[in-house]
């Protein structure tokens, strides 16, 4: 451990601000890992694209903040920001990317600073924009984009061994730079609580959006004796809702939640349920199997590699019939529910416990010095 503090500059995705991780309740889950760096042997600087971040400081244990200065596109304002805050880059060691929209800044600044860059990717762009079924030109900026941090990266942090393989064939990167650390849990927050459930209930958290596969779940409960708790917020939200009128559904929409007081909300329900067509590593279905819930999710990337069908969790197909078949035989089966649930818990404190996780990060940049 060296006894001067290190300086790690994160650069946020374009456009991303603290103000938005505030709005949509994410402030606390996403801002605790840096918290707890800036405790140790960090100094944490944050380079984001909110004109009013700079309040947020005073919440963050010295975590210093760089807002947006000037009032331009924020796609030009990625390539501006190493010029900007020129100064302030000079005195970091490390920089540190917030996924790969943010990692344009961060290499640019790489270059002209001579600092050392480490790569943090949830997902892979590039496959999630073919899924999405993006144009090809989209497509091609994607894969360009992740080649060139690739391989101007020290160092590559992604959250599966599939994403590491995908990365290595892909971009013919040497598999000795990359490190895979999933996301992490605050497993002392999410955990179970004896509070009285909902009868038949289930939850869903995330993003109103084609990836998440609402319509075939408002489809699956259409005919089943079940209430729906929904979290979050999207485009699609006036027509679920439209549909959930004209159905009937037993669907309750609660907008966005803060992170901090989501553990209380999951625990009243008997099952979540995640029936995305794809994922990169959810931290909502975690967060779920944290707090000892009976867990659904689809057979798809990124949900089928934590699930393991009937042990941890329940895995089904993307289509409503699927769902519905799966929440029916979960909903009866007290002892299955009881086994999934127990070893749920145990999935997370062994695999995607925060302590865990801070170490290994923590390891990253003291030995990328």
């Amino acid at each position: 451990m060296n006894t001067k503090k290190i300086a790690l500059a994160v650069f946020f995705q374009g456009g991303v601000s603290l103000e938005l991780f505030e709005k949509t309740g994410l402030f606390s889950r996403e801002m605790l890992l840096f918290e707890e760096l800036q405790k140790k042997n960090f100094s944490v600087k944050f380079f984001t694209y909110g004109k009013n971040d700079k309040k947020y400081e005073k919440f963050l244990n010295g975590v210093k903040i760089f807002p947006k200065k000037i009032n331009i596109p924020n796609k030009l304002y990625e390539l501006l920001i190493s010029l900007i805050y020129r100064k302030e880059l000079k005195k970091v060691d490390i920089l540190r990317s917030y996924q790969m929209h943010g990692s344009i800044a961060a290499t640019i600044s790489k270059f002209l600073y001579k600092k050392k860059l480490v790569i943090r990717q949830g997902y892979q762009l590039s496959t999630f924009l073919k899924k999405m079924k993006k144009s090809a030109l989209v497509q091609l900026f994607a894969v360009i984009l992740e080649y060139t941090t690739y391989k101007s990266a020290d160092k590559i942090i992604l959250t599966t061994e599939k994403d590491k393989d995908y990365v290595v064939r892909r971009y013919k990167i040497d598999e000795n730079k990359i490190r895979v650390i999933p996301n992490y849990i605050d497993t002392d927050l999410f955990k179970p609580f004896k509070l009285k459930k909902i009868e038949n209930s289930l939850c869903f958290v995330g993003r109103f959006t084609q990836q998440k596969n609402l319509f075939n779940l408002l489809k699956a409960i259409d005919s089943l004796n079940v209430t729906l708790t929904i979290f979050g917020s999207g485009h699609q939200e006036e027509e679920l809702k439209t549909i959930v009128k004209q159905n009937k559904l037993k669907v309750i929409f609660k907008g966005n939640i803060e992170n901090k007081d989501l553990p209380k909300e999951l625990n009243k329900h008997d099952l979540f349920i995640l029936p995305s067509y794809f994922e990169g590593n959810p931290k909502v279905l975690l967060e779920a199997m944290s707090c000892g819930l009976s867990v659904i999710g689809t057979n798809v990337e990124g949900i089928k590699e934590i699930i393991n069908h009937k042990e941890n969790g329940y895995l089904c197909n993307t289509d409503a019939e699927s769902l519905k078949k799966a929440i029916i035989e979960v909903l009866k089966n007290k002892n299955l529910q009881k086994k999934m649930k127990n070893n749920a818990r145990k999935t997370i404190l062994k695999e995607f416990s925060f302590k865990k996780i801070l170490e290994d990060e923590m390891k990253i940049y003291e030995k990328n010095l």
